[in-house]
């Protein structure tokens, strides 16, 4: 495998032929191919700054499936999430790469990556807070950017060895951040569903006020309904820490 990488780095001169064949390589089995996207740039997506920065545009980049997540906040949220009126590709993305082949600028390589990964990070954050009255920060991250220049993954690659790291340190590192993706679009959904009930409880209570006869205490029957339809569904919240190690573990020779 390391052979192979070695001559795909070799024969790769362009940015397209190292994503497609030496990246390929070093990604692996890389799940479902529809959340993987690159070389689009993001043209539906709000301006960082003010609007004076170029469009992002990634080698590389992972998001998630357009239908995972609720059509209402896909919607509401669409200049922060859907990056393209293509809207078959991934969205809210927050793994990235950047190639540059022998003759690229690391450097660009590097404004590009931290680029990306800023665009990212608030994709994240807009999901996060989703339904929130007020932004709230834990200064945790929820978004990998990752470099690939001249034969070096940064994460870094050399021989066997430091290939079968750097490979297991982009997979782990692709395999994060999408948990951290799930996870927020998981609760973005979750509070759509909680409004949805608040929203139908409410109806339900007017309805049956509206109903009642003559006879009838209006606010003895107000009183019991919304008392029906209180939820006592509780969202178990988790403070999720950046402690987890991308590394892979030592083998059992070490």
């Amino acid at each position: 495998m390391h052979e192979k990488f070695v001559r795909a780095d070799a024969h790769a001169f362009k940015e397209k032929q190292i994503t497609e064949s030496v990246i390929s390589m070093i990604e692996g089995d890389n799940g479902d191919a529809r959340c993987i996207a690159g070389g689009i740039p993001f043209r539906n997506l709000n301006h960082l700054i003010d609007g004076t920065l170029v469009l992002g545009n990634p080698d590389r980049y992972y998001g998630a499936r357009p239908e995972q997540l609720n059509r209402r906040i896909r919607s509401e949220l669409e200049d922060q999430i859907v990056l393209s009126t293509q809207h078959d590709l991934p969205i809210a993305p927050n793994f990235f790469l950047a190639a540059k082949g022998p003759d690229g600028s690391a450097s660009v390589a590097k404004r590009q990556a931290s680029y990306d990964g800023a665009l990212g990070a608030r994709r994240m954050h807009s999901l996060q807070e989703y339904g929130k009255d007020e932004p709230e920060f834990d200064n945790n991250a929820y978004t990998i950017s990752s470099i690939y220049h001249d034969g070096t993954l940064k994460m870094f690659t050399n021989n066997p060895r430091t290939f079968q790291e750097g490979a297991t340190w982009y997979q782990n590192g692709r395999d994060w951040a999408k948990e951290q993706r799930d996870e927020a679009i998981r609760r973005a959904n979750e509070k759509v569903t909680q409004n949805d009930i608040r929203s139908s409880a409410v109806n339900t209570s007017f309805s049956t006020v509206c109903e009642i006869s003559s006879t009838e205490s209006i606010a003895s029957i107000t009183e019991q309904s919304y008392f029906s339809f209180s939820g006592t569904n509780t969202i178990e919240t988790h403070s999720l820490q950046s402690t987890r190690s991308l590394s892979p573990k030592p083998s059992q020779e070490e």
